[in-house]
């Protein structure tokens, strides 16, 4: 038999190692872990944030008091009424006092409105006071709504209240 008689040897295949297999199958892992490390560190920085923001206590409040107070009559089965009122609104934002400030006409006139649609005898209680307190940040807030990022007017104190 001549060397060309020989029957061909098989074609080598490329054998893969099993170290090869392991570093890809190690690599593989390492990104996982990586990527969700990642992750977490930036979920985590994201409530920190928050975290801090709503640890931080709110600014000193700013009053803007409404001068001259309101002054209101009631036409009563027994006669004439008047009510004198002193208010005053509040807000954390400085820049919200700065457009109430700008909106004092419209504040005074919506106010005033609605000041003069009370009724003289529930305003007497002091439940009544209350409600008519809680009616007047509704107007004032209509007046005066929160811009984007700010938080409005919040209250709305009466620093005088005189019944005749």
């Amino acid at each position: 038999m001549s060397s060309t008689d020989l029957p061909a040897a098989p074609a080598a295949k490329p054998k893969t190692s099993l170290i090869t297999i392991l570093m890809m199958l190690l690599l593989v892992v390492t990104l996982v872990m990586l990527g969700v490390v990642t992750r977490m560190l930036v979920s985590n920085r994201s409530h920190t944030t928050v975290a801090v923001q709503a640890a931080t206590p709110p600014s000193a409040p700013n009053y803007l008091p409404l001068d001259p107070p309101f002054i209101v009559n009631f036409q009563e089965q027994d006669g004439l009424h008047l009510l004198q009122i002193g208010i005053s609104l509040m807000s954390h934002d400085a820049a919200t006092i700065e457009a109430a400030k700008n909106a004092n006409t419209v504040i005074r006139n919506d106010l005033l409105l609605m000041l003069s649609n009370q009724d003289f005898q529930t305003l007497s209680g002091e439940q009544g006071k209350l409600d008519l307190q809680k009616h007047a940040l509704d107007v004032v807030r209509k007046a005066v709504p929160a811009a984007a990022g700010h938080q409005g007017i919040e209250a709305v104190y009466f620093t005088s209240f005189v019944m005749q």
